[in-house]
């Protein structure tokens, strides 16, 4: 089979072809389709050949005849072809649908008014011009491109709000990162403050011990009583500021985790 060129047999058989599944009820367009599959041929051009056929064969019966093909079951798509007015009328409607947000098959469908078929070629004839011609011919001086549209599509839409939701959530985690580094440093700075009143009263307790020896060594029983009592009163008291300022600093970084996590979520 030559590309472009067809012959008797293959006229035949695609219109046996075209017979046998409109008997199945299945729509032209795709039996265009599976026949064009079948063929390596393109379906625009399987399309444009049979209806070119139907023509020829309506006014050459004697040719029909020899090809077995029953007209009675082909009908001729009567198609009005665009003028340059019709072409530029079009183009300008669908340019003006895409500055309103439209995409080309919605705007096609609208201006053929939901019928899909001329949907198609609306939207054919649109890429043709446009795509294809573009920079050539006196269209060119019809036709201008949309720059910029006045709307935005709902995937633009929803795209826009995740983003910023993510930035939303990236600047709440910096924020807590920052709280964070703040609430440590002051933490830190109370955990020091704290080991040194603890040295310090450690070095008390230590000169009291001198103390002690030293009244010891003079038999002094009374003021080695009360001194041991201010020792065990200093202890006392560091166990429990050490305590509460380790329980204040865990404390702390329990709940500035919690926040992080909250944050990141």
């Amino acid at each position: 089979m030559e590309i472009g060129k067809w012959s008797d047999q293959e006229v035949s058989a695609l219109f046996r072809f075209v017979e046998a599944n409109k008997d199945r009820g299945t729509p032209l367009i795709k039996i265009f389709k599976s026949y064009a599959d079948l063929t390596k041929r393109h379906q625009n051009s399987v399309r444009n050949y049979y209806y070119k056929e139907i023509l020829s064969l309506s006014n050459d019966n004697v040719r029909a005849k020899k090809l077995g093909i029953d007209l009675s079951m082909h009908v001729a798509k009567n198609v009005k072809p665009f003028s340059d007015e019709d072409t530029g009328k079009l183009i300008n409607e669908i340019n003006n649908l895409l500055g309103q947000g439209f995409s080309v098959r919605r705007a096609c469908l609208t201006l053929a008014s939901g019928d899909v078929g001329l949907m198609i070629r609306y939207q054919n004839k649109y890429r043709l011009e446009t795509k294809y011609k573009k920079g050539s011919g006196n269209l060119n001086n019809l036709i201008k491109m949309p720059t910029r549209r006045s709307g935005i599509t709902d995937e633009e839409m929803n795209a826009l709000m995740l983003g910023l939701i993510k930035l939303v959530k990236k600047q709440e985690s910096e924020k807590v990162k920052r709280n964070f580094s703040e609430e440590l440093l002051n933490t830190s700075a109370k955990l020091k403050d704290a080991l040194n009143q603890i040295l310090q009263k450690n070095e008390e307790i230590a000169k009291l011990k001198s103390q002690i020896r030293l009244l010891e060594y003079k038999k002094d029983t009374n003021k080695l009583n009360d001194i041991d009592e201010r020792i065990k009163g200093i202890q006392n008291l560091t166990k429990k500021s050490a305590k509460k300022t380790l329980d204040d600093f865990v404390r702390s970084q329990k709940n500035i985790k919690t926040e992080i996590a909250k944050s990141v979520d």
